[in-house]
């Protein structure tokens, strides 16, 4: 426990045997060396500490990467920053349970295109992953496959953010969201905004997302004469609610995802491209900011709910074709009488 610690480097390992390097207590930590292996195949590294740890050496471990504890605060910051800080290592996954693990590319002579191996997975938990671009120039980064957790919480996020007038570009293997575990909220500003080069963040997905819906997205972004663009089902964004508005990074989630190869992952504009309270077109998504009576049958795409409550009369059906559902605020679906159905 303390103010600041500094370790030069941390070696896991002189034997075959692979050790455990753990990180806790309160108080903020700076690595100046490298983390290595040794002479063991695996290793891992696990930090819980209540501050940032800041690691700017080129380490090279092989083993999983646990950021933050199981049901514990956002206070872990891990950052692999300056010019240096890295893991080569191919093997293993970065596990984020809470907190935040940050590529911060940020500053002179600090923009890094490899902190973390191509091969290494990303599982988000309750934590965060955040890639910041250079502020003097264009950043990338590519990385494993990215997956929500199992038994290592839920409600995390991925935030790609750009600096100056430049682009940051992530690229993943690809993300998968499995049902029961919890969404994950990706997010940043003018993500996805269109196939630009300047000030844009961008997620793509070597293997594209499977899209569900009726209309495909454009590489040039919002498509106002649309309210039923394809999403992709199980996660979640945030964008400006103005007509026109762009993906923010405030950490609240207010709409669904799409996809599009040129542009990567892109909120849409929940007034350009749902339906607002109401039903409009075929199979649309629908955004409800007031009280709104769903009088019929209807066949919708996704729902969110910010602002209003769903009543559905007796006897009708609202079918959400995908079954994703946000609750963006505490309102309420619920049928008029008795039998009203979703």
């Amino acid at each position: 426990t303390g103010s600041l610690l500094t370790i030069g480097g941390v070696t896991l390992s002189e034997s075959s045997t692979g050790r455990a390097f753990t990180l806790a207590g309160t108080g903020n930590t700076t690595i100046t060396g490298s983390i290595r292996m040794g002479t063991a195949t695996t290793g891992t590294v696990t930090i819980t500490s209540s501050g940032t740890t800041s690691i700017l050496g080129a380490g090279n471990w092989n083993g999983n990467t646990t950021v933050g504890s199981l049901g514990g605060s956002n206070a872990t910051t891990v950052v692999f920053g300056g010019a240096s800080g890295a893991n080569a290592g191919s093997g293993g996954a970065y596990i984020l349970q809470s907190g935040r693990l940050i590529l911060d590319n940020t500053g002179a002579g600090n923009n890094n295109p490899d902190r973390i191996s191509n091969a290494q997975t990303l599982t988000v938990g309750a934590g965060s992953f955040v890639f910041r671009g250079s502020d003097v120039a264009n950043s990338t980064e590519t990385i494993g496959a990215i997956a929500n957790a199992q038994g290592s919480g839920q409600g995390g996020g991925i935030t790609v953010s750009f600096g100056g007038t430049n682009f940051a570009t992530l690229t993943a293997a690809s993300l998968s969201v499995t049902t029961g575990r919890g969404s994950i909220l990706v997010n940043g500003l003018n993500l996805g905004q269109n196939s630009g080069t300047t000030s844009v963040g961008k997620l793509i997905l070597t293997t594209a997302p499977t899209l569900a819906g009726i209309t495909a997205p454009l590489s040039t972004g919002i498509n106002s004469a649309a309210q039923n663009t394809q999403i992709v089902p199980w996660l979640v964004g945030e964008s400006t609610v103005t007509t026109g508005g762009l993906g923010t990074a405030t950490g609240t989630a207010n709409t669904f995802l799409t996809y599009e190869p040129n542009t990567g992952l892109r909120p849409l504009n929940p007034t350009d491209e749902f339906s607002n309270n109401g039903f409009s077109g075929t199979q649309p998504n629908v955004y409800i900011t007031a009280n709104t009576s769903a009088a019929s049958n209807q066949n919708i795409n996704s729902l969110v709910i910010n602002g209003g409550n769903l009543s559905i009369a007796d006897g009708a059906t609202v079918t959400n074709q995908v079954g994703s559902i946000l609750f963006a605020s505490s309102n309420a679906i619920a049928p008029a009488g008795t039998t009203g159905a979703l």
